[in-house]
């Protein structure tokens, strides 16, 4: 496994998988309105950690992905 610095080109595939886990283990225990506010909120912060002033983000890879 290899440990490296998000960038802006990981993004998409970030959300992708993050909605693919909720789909399965968070929204099926939300009312239609906590699943929009879910994933408005959550998608929607994710790209602020790309800030690197206040966060550091890193990705695990493994056979380079």
């Amino acid at each position: 496994m290899e440990v490296d610095i998000v960038s802006k080109n990981d993004l998409s595939s970030i959300h992708a998988l993050v909605k693919e886990v909720a789909t399965i283990d968070v929204l099926p225990l939300l009312n239609t309105q906590g699943q929009n506010e879910f994933l408005t909120r959550v998608l929607g912060d994710i790209e602020s950690t790309f800030d690197t002033s206040s966060y550091y983000s890193v990705k695990a890879l493994v056979e380079g992905r």
